[in-house]
């Protein structure tokens, strides 16, 4: 499609510019005249006609510029942005991957607590009971924690731009997580926050769909 675009376009301006000088010849003629005022005349006509031509191709080179800029621009802002949230998602999971099996409560991991909250629904993910368990999990597993939720605003950055190169780094950020630390462990992270906090709403979670 552009090359079909550049190519309409190199035509136009051929055209453009060989116009005047056909309509010109075909009026008054053209050859090597002895008379100094025909050079002066055909001279003074093209150049009124060909100045304004110049200018107009010279204004449509610039903005052609400007937008060959400005796409680059993009393009390196979205390539150091994706780079960036890659880093650090990487940092987050791999702290997270440390962690998340040290036994720091009634000799049981993150893990395997997050197993637990995994298969409760979301009735019950809102009992005071369920709260209250999920407060004691947050409070004796607060680095685990605090770096889950770190990675949330990095997602939706990611996720809200649904255009290359940030589709396809949510969708392999999202894999590297899951696979990582476990589907079942991110499920019951998020069951976590969902159930800590009253004001977070359903569909705000990424994992947890069901």
């Amino acid at each position: 499609m552009k090359e079909k675009f550049g190519f309409l376009q190199g035509v136009f301006f051929g055209v453009l510019f060989v116009s005047p000088i056909v309509i010109y010849a075909s009026q008054f003629g053209l050859g090597v005249w002895r008379d100094h005022s025909k050079w002066a005349e055909m001279g003074s006509a093209l150049s009124g006609i060909y100045s304004p031509l110049i200018a107009l191709l010279a204004f449509f080179i610039l903005i052609k510029q400007v937008r060959s800029q400005a796409d680059m621009n993009k393009y390196q802002y979205d390539q150091s942005f994706v780079s960036e949230a890659r880093k650090d998602i990487d940092f987050y999971v791999g702290r997270i991957d440390a962690h998340i099996d040290d036994v720091v409560s009634n000799e049981r991991s993150a893990r395997e607590v997050l197993k637990y909250f995994s298969a409760l629904n979301e009735s019950e993910l809102r009992t005071e009971q369920c709260r209250e368990y999920a407060d004691r999990f947050i409070s004796d597993n607060r680095k685990v924690y605090n770096l889950w939720v770190a990675i949330y605003p990095i997602l939706e950055g990611l996720h809200v731009n649904k255009e290359f190169p940030y589709e396809h780094a949510y969708s392999s950020a999202l894999i590297k997580i899951s696979s990582v630390l476990s589907f079942q462990t991110c499920i019951g992270l998020e069951k976590v926050y969902y159930s800590s906090n009253s004001k977070v709403e359903k569909h705000y979670l990424i994992f947890w769909k069901g």
